[in-house]
């Protein structure tokens, strides 16, 4: 991946905004350590994101590191989810092994005693088996269809984002019983899309999956967020109206409202962006762009029929990288885990 802008090094002075928001969020934390997702009430599911505060690894993956294939001390790793699936009595928690994929598999009662699939979804309605994504800059989902309890963990980097991991995963939980209208979705930390620099090759991936893409992503020199909310202001009446989500969820500084618990984003409305805003998105020089990897899995899922409003969204770990591990910050480095598990009745 391209370097990031130079304003953006980690030896620059911390904005004491950014620490503020920090205090609050770390005081918030289950067990100085958990964020609970308290998103998927009605359905009797357990769901949280882990920090990279309060555990056994040593720096340059301190401490709450939960990844084996980092370079990490396999048994402080260990540790760290011994403790993990201890501090939520979880008896079973599956992993993946990711590979930036648009595999998904459905763990079902002839697999579910396996602990690591290779895939970058993970689909189940089995009760008391914990299904987990690792990430340190892509993004975590976490679907669930309260209802019908069909629940999913699904690893958002931008080629399975581009290839369909998304559409993929809500099919898959619809092919075990899940209405696609009922999917609720969680966004967990990710990169924000003022810390995201990709090349043009990853718009042009993005560009022919939807023209409606081209709505994500904010040519380099285009740094006043007036200047490209102004593009995005030409969209129809009808249209999906990306522009106050790609930057009011996160700005420069973490949006103050991550410290609070639960966020709702939900869409002003429903249709395809207008041919004008698309062409105005892409006509700048080709280079490099600030991309919006939340707004890319929002349009995902639009596109796959899953609900309307979706949580989230709040945190970017290359900002927040005191309290999440951010690939592009540091390597090597640890990951977070989001996890979902659908309870015992």
């Amino acid at each position: 991946m391209s370097q990031v802008n130079s304003s953006n090094s980690s030896n620059q002075p911390e904005n004491p905004d950014v620490d503020t928001v920090r205090a609050a969020l770390v005081r918030s934390l289950i067990h100085g350590r958990y964020m609970v997702v308290d998103c998927f009430e009605e359905g009797n599911v357990t769901s949280f994101v882990t920090t990279r505060l309060g555990g056994m690894s040593r720096a340059p993956y301190d401490s709450f590191n939960l990844a084996l294939h980092v370079g990490d001390d396999p048994v402080q790793v260990s540790q760290n989810r011994l403790q993990m699936r201890s501090d939520f009595g979880l008896a079973q928690i599956c992993f993946m092994e990711q590979t930036h994929s648009n595999r998904v598999q459905i763990v079902d009662a002839h697999n579910r005693s396996q602990d690591t699939f290779e895939c970058d979804g993970l689909v189940t309605r089995e009760q008391g088996v914990g299904l987990a994504v690792m990430t340190a800059d892509c993004l975590p989902l976490l679907l669930c269809d309260q209802a019908e309890r069909v629940i999913a963990a699904v690893h958002c980097g931008w080629r399975g984002l581009a290839q369909g991991i998304v559409e993929n995963a809500v099919a898959a939980m619809e092919s075990i019983g899940a209405q696609r209208s009922r999917i609720d979705a969680y966004l967990g930390p990710a990169i924000g899309p003022n810390s995201f620099e990709v090349g043009a090759e990853v718009r042009d991936a993005f560009l022919a999956q939807s023209p409606d893409n081209a709505l994500c992503f904010r040519p380099e020199h285009c740094l006043d967020k007036q200047q490209h909310e102004q593009v995005l202001a030409s969209l129809s009446a009808g249209s999906l109206a990306l522009g106050a989500m790609a930057f009011s969820r996160i700005s420069d500084s973490p949006d103050e409202a991550c410290a609070v618990g639960k966020q709702v984003h939900a869409p002003a409305g429903q249709g395809a962006a207008s041919a004008q805003a698309v062409e105005l998105a892409t006509q700048n020089v080709a280079g490099k762009y600030w991309c919006d990897i939340f707004g890319l899995t929002v349009l995902a899922l639009r596109r796959a029929g899953a609900s309307d409003i979706i949580f989230g969204g709040r945190y970017d770990t290359f900002m927040q990288h005191s309290v999440f591990y951010s690939h592009r910050r540091a390597n090597p480095t640890g990951r977070i885990a989001s996890v979902i598990c659908l309870n015992r009745d």
